[in-house]
């Protein structure tokens, strides 16, 4: 498995093909496809969001069934696999969230004080506008204004 996997694009969909998977994994496509109807049977109804049937023609030129599988679902398929080559996968896949999640930390501190200076700027002006509508609706009239009012 030092290959990529291939990924292909469907109507707008990135999918790989069961087939590719079961290869990738040295797995055995029938193998393959049972774990995806389990998983599907399992799923239930969202499970057509992961999982779809088609066909492909193999070498002696007969029909014969696949899986297209969108990225969410190769995880929640390859997660289930056992063996080297899924340990392999596991780890690579591990590391790439790690180091996601570094990237997003060392860019998070920088965000957080210009969002904390927003908020405050926003709380600043909130209180203003409290203080502003109490001192209008409060104010008492003076002498000369109550006469004014009066007439």
């Amino acid at each position: 498995m030092n290959k990529l996997i291939n990924i292909k694009n469907e109507n707008g969909q990135l999918t790989v093909t069961s087939r590719q998977i079961a290869e990738d994994f040295e797995k055995e496509h029938n193998d393959t496809k049972k774990k995806i109807r389990e998983l599907i049977k399992d799923m239930g109804e969202i499970s057509h969001t992961y999982f779809a049937i088609t066909d492909y023609v193999d070498s002696m030129n007969r029909p014969q069934e696949e899986y297209l599988i969108t990225k969410d679902g190769f995880t929640l398929l390859v997660m289930g696999f056992t063996g080297a080559s899924a340990l392999k996968w596991k780890i690579k896949y591990i590391q790439a969230f790690n180091e996601m999640e570094q990237s997003l930390k060392s860019i998070q501190p920088s965000w957080s004080k210009e969002m904390k200076g927003i908020f405050e700027l926003d709380q600043r002006s909130t209180n203003t506008n409290i203080r502003l509508n109490n001192l209008e609706n409060t104010m008492p009239l003076f002498n000369t204004e109550c006469k004014e009012l009066q007439y």
